[in-house]
């Protein structure tokens, strides 16, 4: 069974997600392309990002805090 899960499962209902935290997943991007999220929060600490990818950008308008380390 797998245990993944899908961002795009809850487009529906991610309307309300405030906080999304993605911290040491090994992540080589950030699956937010597509995304209206009133994100307030990101964490993406413990990832292997070479780069802040450019989807974080359309969440500027909210986005309080930021973490990467």
């Amino acid at each position: 069974m797998s245990s993944a899960i899908y961002l795009a499962d809850y487009r529906g209902g991610a309307a309300a997600l405030t906080e999304l935290n993605l911290e040491d997943n090994g992540l080589l991007g950030v699956p937010l392309a597509g995304f209206a999220l009133p994100l307030t929060h990101l964490h993406l600490s413990g990832n292997r990002l070479a780069a802040l990818p450019p989807e974080v950008r359309q969440l500027a308008p909210t986005l309080a805090s930021l973490e990467l380390a």
